[in-house]
């Protein structure tokens, strides 16, 4: 019998919130669902609804404390823009779903990408209205996974769209501090 992607590894680690300030409470109207490996090492997808209505797909990095028991800044974040913006929810995918709250760990990592994530990316991105690629930049050679999964999106003919850009031409993280700040306010803008 075939090894399971989670075989592979030691017994699930108990939630590390070590590099979250503090895991965030859902909002009383939030039902979450959530598509994890079976060892939760890898979260594929997170979506949060609120309202009838259409989906956001916020394309980030990496999973932190975010799960169905509790959000965290970014996933937060997302969602009171994606609320804003008149959306009924979001979903959120990465282009490494190797659950850390430390991105520095995804370079020790075999696989911080996750077998089954370009499937759960193209379908959450099929399902959305709106597509927002906001990674940031990834340390060192991850940043190769932030360009597979954008090319992913683009070999599919779905418009992109973008919180900013930094200097160096990349997809500005929800919670970029410095001139790369992002207000609530913020319309996300197609990337072309």
């Amino acid at each position: 019998m075939p090894l399971s992607e989670c075989d592979l590894f030691a017994p699930p680690p108990l939630p590390d919130f070590s590099g979250c300030k503090a895991p965030t409470r859902l909002p009383a109207d939030v039902s979450v669902s959530a598509v994890f490996s079976p060892c939760r090492r890898w979260r594929y997808r997170l979506v949060h609804r609120w309202a009838p209505g259409t989906l956001v797909c916020w394309a980030l990095m990496n999973p932190s404390a975010a799960s169905e028991f509790a959000s965290d800044m970014t996933v937060s974040k997302c969602g009171r823009i994606s609320r804003r913006l008149g959306f009924g929810g979001q979903t959120v995918v990465n282009a490494c779903a190797m659950c850390s709250t430390d991105r520095m760990r995804l370079l020790e990592a075999h696989d911080p990408v996750g077998p089954e994530n370009h499937r759960h990316i193209a379908e959450a991105a099929a399902e959305a209205e709106l597509i927002v690629v906001a990674h940031g930049l990834l340390p060192g050679k991850l940043q190769r996974h932030a360009d597979e999964m954008v090319r992913l999106l683009r070999e599919r003919g779905l418009a992109l769209h973008v919180l900013g850009l930094s200097k160096d031409g990349v997809p500005v993280h929800p919670l970029a501090r410095g001139k790369g700040h992002v207000p609530e306010s913020v319309v996300p803008v197609e990337w072309l």
